[in-house]
């Protein structure tokens, strides 16, 4: 479809078929039903050529604002690593109060001075 819409505008795109960061497979048993927005009013609106043709014209006018190196996945599901988690430890409770203690007395300091 977005080939397509490309078309109208004028423009070639190239379609990237990039590796699934899933772990689960494409293929399994659940069948997820979504009526419960529905039973609550939702209408949906369906991507239809006139919409992606808007939201072209939109992504072209805007085009100088996007960060290409964010659109593609930073996850790799199959090779979990955290760098924050391992750079940072989680403060146990003695050191936490005494965070918390060191904050207050801060505190107290900076409204003495003002």
């Amino acid at each position: 479809m977005v080939e397509s819409a490309a078309k109208k505008l004028g423009m070639t795109v190239e379609i990237d078929h990039i590796p699934d960061p899933r772990v689960e497979a494409e293929q399994h048993y659940y069948n997820a039903k979504h009526s419960k927005l529905i039973d609550l009013g939702l209408q949906p609106h369906h991507l239809t050529d006139s919409l992606l043709d808007s939201l072209m014209n939109i992504a072209m006018k805007y085009r100088d604002r996007v960060d290409a190196s964010l659109m593609l996945p930073q996850v790799n599901w199959r090779e979990p690593k955290n760098d924050r988690r391992m750079q940072m430890s989680m403060p146990g409770k003695s050191s936490l109060a005494e965070t918390r203690g060191d904050f207050a007395t801060s505190a107290v300091a900076r409204a003495k001075k003002a």
